[in-house]
């Protein structure tokens, strides 16, 4: 469902298939996305970038890049992790994506530029000079 629904557009739901898909599906291992010795020898931060949690939360900024304007949008990507190796799966995972836009026959997904402040404005707010 959460997937169906990052399909037809709202994308902030992949971090939720990312939630499911580690506890229903497992793994990284489990998934096919590493093998058991590979993943041993990773260093703990690139495992942690491997969680399915943290695969599907960047894998909306993988798919509409423009998500990461505005304050929120930079602070939300900057708290993801990366990595060569989440890179290879989230290149699976887009063009799975895509594939799956298409066979729906949605139209292109489309981003309005943000509205918001943006974080040297908050600054100069919060830390005005008198």
């Amino acid at each position: 469902w959460f997937y169906m629904a990052a399909v037809h557009g709202r994308l902030l739901a992949l971090q939720n298939v990312g939630e499911v898909t580690a506890v229903f599906s497992g793994s990284p291992i489990d998934l096919g996305w590493v093998q058991q010795e590979d993943y041993e020898a990773l260093e703990s931060y690139e495992r942690h970038a491997l969680d399915p949690t943290n695969v599907y939360a960047a894998l909306a900024f993988e798919i509409v890049p423009e998500l990461r304007n505005g304050p929120l949008g930079t602070m939300i990507s900057g708290l993801v992790p990366g990595g060569e190796r989440q890179q290879w799966v989230l290149n699976e995972l887009t063009s799975r994506f895509v594939r799956d836009r298409d066979a729906a026959n949605l139209p292109p997904l489309e981003i309005t530029a943000s509205t918001a402040w943006s974080t040297a404005e908050l600054e100069a707010l919060l830390f005005c000079n008198p």
